[in-house]
């Protein structure tokens, strides 16, 4: 998922101002926050400017991206106002663009993590190590089946130990079980096992601690993948519902949530579109009848 992804953009977006307002009665409405962002051609963030109404709406932070001639993000930095350093990323990257080390830089400079990957014939992670000032803190070992899917991770101590191992087994293409264990303490193992209908549009989940039932949870998805309704049933009787509403635009308009099927919350969101399909304004409120709703505006330009 790149950054545009995540802040649910589409097409070939080249930065947006993203202000959110608090609605007063009886006074205009008041800027709260303000966030700058800024993306290169592949979707990935190259910068971003927190502006906050606490410090009467000057500039709070920045973190700043640097990319590669492969546009690789190779620093982040991120910066109390644009000035005042608070810490440092760095990354390096081998001849295929997989990203072998991660380094966090104190202000002073000193390397204070750093992460070390390493990679199989497949492009498979296979090993992630983790050092503090420079030793060794713990290591993850990832293994996987003939379709590459990851089945097993082991988690090493600085004694280079077993501490923990986290399993995963599929039927065909879907997860129906994960399992997690940890060496010091056999006796507790905890499991989630999964159960899927045909069209994968509703699936089911249990959740096991020492084989008793903690809870389950059952999802019912529409065709676009949106998650339409969430029932969690616990071993006592009580039971909690979330309903889901999207519009054509698979952005959420509705959420209902139930305890014991007693309406608990209503929330409610409402979005005006640009040309693009990206909502450059949303207005969230608690009931229909709220009339100082929780307002965002998105300024955003597109590269030519």
């Amino acid at each position: 998922m790149t950054e545009l992804e995540y802040n649910d953009l589409k097409g070939n977006v080249k930065s947006f101002v993203q202000t959110e307002y608090t609605l007063f009665k009886d006074h205009p409405m008041e800027e709260s926050y303000k966030t700058v962002f800024e993306f290169n051609k592949k979707g990935a963030q190259t910068f971003v400017k927190y502006y906050r109404r606490f410090t009467n709406n000057k500039l709070h932070s920045t973190l700043v991206s640097k990319m590669d001639s492969s546009e690789n993000i190779i620093e982040k930095i991120a910066y109390e106002n644009d000035t005042l350093l608070i810490n440092r990323m760095t990354y390096i990257y081998n001849s295929k663009n997989q990203k072998i080390q991660e380094n966090h830089h104190a202000k002073n400079g000193i390397i204070t993590e750093n992460y070390l990957f390493n990679y199989d014939e497949k492009n498979n992670l296979i090993e992630k190590s983790i050092y503090g000032y420079g030793n060794f803190v713990l290591k993850n070992v990832y293994h996987y089946d003939e379709k590459n899917r990851l089945i097993l991770t082991e988690i090493f101590n600085k004694k280079n130990e077993i501490t923990s191992k986290y399993g995963v087994i599929y039927d065909k293409d879907n997860v129906i079980e994960r399992n997690s264990w940890n060496i010091d303490n056999p006796s507790f193992n905890r499991k989630t096992t999964f159960s899927y209908s045909s069209n994968n549009l509703y699936k089911k989940a249990t959740e096991y601690y020492n084989e008793l039932i903690k809870y389950v949870m059952e999802y019912q998805f529409d065709s676009y993948g949106n998650q339409l309704s969430l029932i969690i049933k616990y071993p006592n009787g009580r039971k909690n519902i979330t309903l889901k509403t999207f519009d054509s635009n698979h952005n959420l308009i509705e959420i209902k949530e139930f305890e014991n099927d007693i309406l608990t919350s209503n929330y409610f969101y409402s979005y005006v579109y640009d040309d693009k399909n990206n909502w450059i304004e949303k207005r969230e409120k608690d009931s229909k009848e709220d009339d100082l709703p929780y307002l965002t505006k998105r300024n955003i330009t597109y590269f030519e």
